[in-house]
């Protein structure tokens, strides 16, 4: 999966791709999340790319959800 596929700006997905700009799985997942060319179908499958390829983090409580151990094991994000 290439995550600079999802982003909406092709110039923005350019830009953060020539200074090698990496993404956390949060990030990842919501630019997934809000991308408007990609069915969801695939989008089921870029998650299912972010779990099994990026590291697994922790989520700081925010103001929809609580604190998460695992971004990984919670789907309800």
């Amino acid at each position: 999966m290439n995550i600079y596929d999802f982003f909406n700006s092709p110039d923005v997905a350019e830009y953060c791709q020539s200074i090698g700009h990496t993404f956390n799985a949060v990030e990842c997942a919501v630019i997934v999340s809000q991308s408007r060319k990609h069915s969801f179908e695939e989008k089921i499958h870029a998650y299912e790319a972010i779990i099994a390829r990026c590291p697994d983090m922790k989520l700081e409580r925010g103001n929809n959800h609580d604190e998460h151990e695992s971004f990984h094991k919670h789907s309800d994000i």
